[in-house]
């Protein structure tokens, strides 16, 4: 009996195993520096792309809904009920001005080196949508994101019909739309 879980124990632990299990082990860790040395920051990146991703995701199953619809429908359903078209588009178009060149940049108040909070970086964003024409918005109708871009902290702030990166560091606009803000 001893024999035979001895015999089992050298299989598993024996020095073939072992290496693999080194080498995987080195493979990850040098995986991970260079992840670091070029700058990304892994947790970042995976938040920065599952919303976009969970759109597409979802304008795909609209796309695909209807082409279905429209292919089971027999030629009498046809005239009764009409298959509704949808305009999918693979980004969002503002209603507002997207002409940055014309628009004011509101001003933070904030020293360039102190960083913002998620509430003043609100604050400066809605601001900055009623001066662009979009009124009546609550802090309750936006969404903020922390991203990260060329190694710097960035708040992406989107609201029903505008988009705003605020700088962390400063509370400075950066960009408006995804346009880049000339200040």
């Amino acid at each position: 009996m001893r024999a035979k879980r001895e015999k089992k124990r050298r299989k598993v632990f024996n020095i073939y195993n072992l290496l693999v299990l080194i080498s995987i082990v080195i493979i990850l860790g040098a995986g991970y520096v260079l992840l670091e040395k070029q700058g990304i920051d892994v947790v970042a990146e995976v938040k920065q792309r599952l919303p976009e991703d969970w759109f597409k995701e979802k304008e795909v199953a609209k796309v695909d809904e209807t082409k279905t619809a429209r292919a089971n429908n027999t030629p009498e359903q046809n005239k009764t009920t009409p298959v509704p078209t949808q305009n999918v588009s693979t980004t969002p178009v503002p209603t507002t001005n997207t002409n940055t060149s014309n628009t004011n940049i509101v001003s933070s108040g904030v020293a360039s080196g102190d960083e913002i909070s998620e509430d003043k970086a609100a604050e400066i964003a809605i601001a900055q949508f009623s001066q662009m024409g979009e009124t009546g918005l609550q802090k309750s109708e936006i969404e903020i994101m922390q991203i990260q871009r060329s190694g710097e902290l960035y708040y992406y702030i989107s609201s029903p019909e505008n988009t705003a990166e605020i700088k962390v560091k400063g509370g400075k606009i950066t960009r408006l739309n995804s346009v880049l803000v000339n200040n």
